[in-house]
């Protein structure tokens, strides 16, 4: 064993010289120094500890021996202390370092402890400071790393590191030991640039503060070397700043040269963890990512966002002066603090909270076809590989409020690991080192198990109106059904969501969901019962409508009793434009999000707005449903959710004819004219939207109406489409409304009859035949009526006489004839409802041609006794109209307001112009065909004119005419439009008001009030059906089965009932508001009542 010396060996070039044993000898005052710096302390066993100088600033004077003098044999571990000390002072505001200090003031110590390091105080010999009238080690600070002691100050080196402080979380604390920060790469180039400048300035401030020449020049000494150490050689341009908090470390340090110990505040940058947004949510409060931290990261085995940049963790800004660094040093308490001093200036979210806690996902292969589905996720599979998967997914969607829903879906992998687990990755863009140009992706990644208990096994019926985006669009409709299927609940974002509705309906299992929404959804929660987020659908960014070439638009609405059509104009420039019927299914407005099953189709038309071709088609059935809404009937006034436009065919309409939700007759409809207002808000948000996509820039409007309408009628009517004009207007949708142009003084408020006329001009080529011309519009509910002469409109009326009257409720009343005709099993037992004949109104018009040119030419048919009643009673109802305008011919002619005495050229259009082939056995009707010929000498009966050829033009679009003629005379009006008088009725059959009595040729009514009304003996009705009697019979050779066992002599029992019911009609007008009435003219009234009677018989 080694033998080793208890006390230290003299150095070999030791100055001083040992004195005899046994005497003392004066010394110099320097001596004992001259004694310590002698000694030869090295020990090979032991470099950290020097026990064998007991003093009790031991320590802080081994400190100062070490680092003055340049062969003391632990000055290089000194040194590395000291400059690791230096540094954490230095970055200590940088870092986030919880490095404090404490201050000893002896002098106000009394313990025996202080006083006995009072009087063994070092020398002030190599103090940098003095303090003013005292020692400068009376007062010496403390410093403290998490709260325990790791240092203290010193008058002659500034800082004493201790022998074994714990800096636990200090980078350059290595192994236990404090090291240099150079010891190791350990600071980014940009710090060594900060450190070199705070060192240079705390050199430059030492001479300041009455040091001794012998302290400064040491530590100035020491401070270059440190300097030096950082080998820069060149310089970037930082910005350089000192702390501006008076107590920077937790205490104030003004003691001397002391005070130059600020740390270096971080100059405040741009963070690098920004979300960089795409370029249409640039407007959006910056979002802030903060980073996992080290342990999460090493749990799942990825890269630390600094290894994926190649950087330093000092080299991510986190947000103003605090960077990656900072914010791993700091504990819970501290980085929430820190986050929330952030919040008025951005939104945070931490990487590992843009994950979901589950993973769920439906068992079918791509169950989200309206949806954005990213890479890798149709070949995820389920249970041992056998099924395919359609994921939700499981991402916070914050980020949807910066990127859009593509830019996301392309951010996001999925991948199949192991058995049964996927890996979701996300890769984000954010602003980094090169503040945003380019960004720099951060990948953050996560491992789900497939958990049975988290597979949906359906989806639901989700779908949303309309798909498109346009900039002040503002009003988007959802619809949810769930089918009583294991699947997941939708919630759309709060701040888009304007009314959202749920409900169930006992026809249907499961539950309902209506939401309005006031933009198009980038995204869809997917949630369970309990509102517990399973993840997100993400929508494509609905088509974009581009602003090129902005075009007009004239619209022309023929809002009818059965049918409503809808006929454009557009307008390219002052002298360029056509017309066209407005399509419906081009392109489809609604978005499909989930897979349709089949069954879906059902719930959608019953509930919500259809696009499908099968079924939407113009002109559209005047039906409007309120399934689903909870609300009286009086109370329903939102488009939509308490009323819908009801598109169907027959085959879905026949299934549930004897409801209550169904709504006809809207038109003419006075308990209600809520239904009326929710069926045009609806049919006007349609065409707006469909001109949105055309690109159109303003939609001039263009409205008929029947002149039969009552003055209260004429005026609500155009109220409300006044009202919807407003609404539109007011909800900002893109696109100029205008209604009623009143500068020409014709307005877009127009009669079905004069709309007609202008149709057959411009659109059939019989500008030449309004020489002498009668137009009638058959529809369901009135037949409109304008006489033209010589290019002037000399009159005009509508009467409520139409298709409904003449053919569809006969057939109502005769089950047997419907399916011989259409193979139908008519279930109803109440087929004269309303809804009913509705149902008649669609089968007749979507089979009708069919049923004509197939299977009317069958002889058991065209032999069938009641069909043939159904035919005899029709023609006999259209020869009555045809008998009433000859009465209107006649008495014009006789008031010399028409000149010519001629039987004019008829034209007819309409849907019920389509009755005329019904009358033919051949199913086409022709100018040879018998009902034109009994029409015709009933016309010349009826007037008693000779000459003209009395000709019947059937409309080439039947039911298109009143649509399209209000487009074209909205640009090129005949001259009679501008004619905005109102024409009486002429009665066409004796009448008595008032005690007054009143010939068949007057008009009717007169203008005095109504308080009595009463009929005279029938003239004009008993001669009309005498003479189609005798014209029938004629022409066919055999009398009308419809006038068997009947008198119809003009005092027969028969005529005297039909005057009783006729009476009885007309005193529904007695004392009443004479704007309130709508008048028909007693023949007509007389017609109808004469129609029913022999149709019920």
């Amino acid at each position: 064993m080694s033998n080793f010396f208890f006390l230290p060996q003299l150095k070999d070039d030791s100055q001083v010289k040992p004195g005899n044993p046994g005497e003392w000898s004066a010394q110099s005052f320097d001596t004992l120094q001259q004694v310590a710096a002698s000694l030869n302390t090295e020990n090979p066993r032991q470099k950290n500890r020097v026990s064998s100088i007991p003093h009790i600033w031991a320590r802080p004077l081994l400190v100062e021996m070490a680092l003055h003098d340049t062969q003391h044999p632990l000055r290089q571990e000194i040194t590395e202390q000291w400059q690791g000390m230096l540094a954490a002072i230095a970055f200590a505001e940088m870092r986030g370092f919880p490095l404090t200090a404490e201050l000893i003031e002896l002098e106000q110590e009394q313990d025996p402890f202080a006083r006995s390091l009072r009087q063994l105080l070092p020398s002030d010999a190599n103090a940098v400071y003095q303090l003013e009238g005292k020692n400068p080690w009376y007062d010496v600070y403390i410093l403290l790393w998490q709260n325990n002691p790791v240092g203290m100050s010193s008058p002659s080196t500034l800082v004493c590191p201790s022998e074994g402080g714990i800096w636990a979380g200090l980078p350059w604390f290595v192994d236990g030991k404090l090291q240099s920060p150079l010891a190791r790469p350990f600071l980014a180039t940009e710090e060594k640039e900060l450190l070199w400048y705070w060192l240079e300035k705390l050199d430059q401030s030492l001479p300041q503060y009455g040091g001794t020449r012998q302290g400064i020049n040491k530590i100035s000494l020491l401070l270059q070397e440190f300097k030096n150490r950082l080998q820069l050689y060149s310089f970037q341009k930082v910005d350089f700043q000192l702390s501006k908090k008076s107590k920077s470390l937790g205490q104030v340090l003004n003691q001397g040269a002391l005070q130059s110990l600020k740390p270096i505040r971080l100059a405040e940058q741009p963070p690098s963890v920004r979300l960089i947004p795409s370029p249409e949510k640039a407007d959006t409060k910056e979002l802030l990512i903060i980073p996992d931290s080290a342990e999460l990261l090493t749990r799942r085995n990825i890269a630390k966002i600094a290894e994926q940049w190649g950087v330093k963790e000092q080299q991510i800004r986190i947000c103003k002066d605090v960077h990656l660094a900072i914010l791993n040093g700091l504990n819970h308490k501290q980085r929430k603090n820190r986050f929330e001093s952030w919040e008025n200036e951005y939104k945070l979210i931490e990487a590992k909270d843009l994950f979901l806690p589950e993973f769920y996902f439906i068992t079918q292969e791509r169950a989200l076809p309206g949806s954005l589905l990213p890479v890798g996720s149709n070949g995820l599979i389920y249970q041992n590989n056998e099924k395919k998967i359609t994921p939700l997914l499981p991402i916070n969607p914050i980020l949807l409020d910066y990127l859009t829903s593509e830019e996301l879906a392309n951010r996001i992998d999925f991948e199949s690991i192991d058995s049964g687990s996927v890996r979701v990755s996300l890769r984000l863009p954010l602003s980094g080192l090169t503040m945003g140009n380019p960004p720099q992706d951060y990948e953050i990644q996560k491992d789900y198990a497939l958990k049975p208990q988290n597979a949906l096994v359906d989806v639901p019926i989700l779908e949303i109106w309309p798909n498109f985006q346009a900039q002040g669009w503002q009003e988007y409709y959802a619809f949810y059904y769930d089918r009583n299927c294991p699947t997941f609940r939708v919630q759309f974002p709060s701040q888009i969501v304007e009314v959202s509705e749920r409900f169930s309906d006992s026809s249907f299992l499961g539950s309902f969901q209506t939401v309005q929404l006031n933009q198009f959804p980038s995204f869809i929660f997917c949630q369970d019962e309990q509102a517990k987020n399973l993840g997100l659908i993400l929508l494509s960014s609905s088509p974009q409508v581009s602003k090129i070439d902005p075009v007009n638009w004239i619209v022309g609405v023929d809002f009818g009793t059965s049918f409503t059509n809808v006929y454009i104009y557009c307008k390219i420039d002052r002298d360029r434009g056509f017309s066209e019927k407005l399509i419906v299914m081009s392109p489809p407005l609604n978005l499909q999000v989930t897979k349709d099953a089949g069954e879906g189709f059902i719930p959608l038309i019953e509930y919500f707005i259809t696009d499908s071709p099968k079924i939407v088609q113009l002109p559209l059935a005047s039906i409007l449903t309120t399934r689903g809404s909870s609300k009286e009937d009086r109370e329903k006034n939102r488009k939509i959710f308490d009323g819908r436009i009801y598109r169907t065919d027959t085959d879905i309409f026949k299934i549930s004819t004897e409801t209550t939700w169904y709504k006809t007759s809207l038109k003419w409809s006075t308990s209600h004219p809520n239904f009326t207002t929710l069926f045009l808000k609806q049919l006007a948000l349609h065409i707006t939207a469909k001109a949105v996509l055309k690109n159109v820039r303003s939609i001039d409007w263009c409205i008929s109406y029947p002149s039969a309408f009552s003055d209260d009628d004429k005026g609500n009517y155009a109220g409300i489409w006044e009202t919807i004009i407003s609404d539109l207007n007011q909800s900002k949708m893109v696109i100029q409304h205008n209604f009623l142009r009143q500068d020409e003084n014709i307005g877009d408020y127009l009669t079905e009859s004069l709309a007609v006329a202008q149709y057959f001009v411009d659109n059939q080529g019989q500008q030449g035949q309004l020489i002498n011309s009668v137009i009638i519009d058959i529809g369901g509910g009135t037949s409109d009526i304008s006489i033209w002469e010589d290019y002037r409109l000399v009159y005009q009326c509508s009467v409520q006489l139409a298709g409904n009257h003449l053919f569809t409720r006969f057939l109502s009343q005769r089950s047997d004839v419907l399916q011989l005709l259409f193979e139908e099993e008519i279930s109803s037992t109440n087929l004269n409802s309303s809804t009913n004949l509705n149902y008649l109104d669609l089968l007749l018009a979507q089979e009708g041609d069919s049923a004509l040119s197939e299977r009317r030419v069958l002889p058991e048919i065209i032999k069938n006794e009641q069909f043939q009643k159904v035919i005899q009673l029709t023609a006999l109802g259209i020869g009555g109209l045809y008998y009433y305008v000859g009465i209107l011919l006649k008495v014009l002619s006789e008031r010399e307001i028409k000149k010519s005495q001629e039987i004019p050229t008829i034209y007819l259009g309409g849907n019920g112009s389509r009755l005329f082939n019904w009358l033919e056995d051949s199913g086409k009707f022709n100018r040879e065909s018998l009902i034109n010929k009994i029409l015709l000498e009933i016309l010349q009966q009826s007037t008693n004119f000779t000459g003209g050829l009395g000709n019947i033009h059937l409309s080439n679009n039947p039911k298109d005419e009143v649509a399209l003629g209000l487009v074209l005379a909205y640009d090129k009006p005949l001259r009679g439009l501008k004619n905005a008088e109102k024409y009486p009725y002429i009665a066409g059959e004796a009448y008595k008001i008032n005690d007054a009595e009143y010939n068949w040729n007057s008009d009717f009514p007169p203008d005095n009030k109504i308080e009595s009304c009463d009929l005279p003996d029938l003239e004009k009705l008993p001669e009309f059906l005498l003479n189609f009697y005798n014209i029938w019979t004629k022409l066919t050779k055999k009398e009308p089965l419809i006038f068997n066992r009947i008198d119809i002599n003009s005092n027969s029992e028969f005529w005297k009932n039909i005057r009783r019911f006729m009476r009885n009609e007309l005193l529904a007008i007695v004392n009443r508001r004479r704007e309130s009435i709508r008048f028909e003219p007693p023949f007509i009234l007389g017609l109808k009542v004469l129609l029913r009677v022999l149709s019920e018989r």
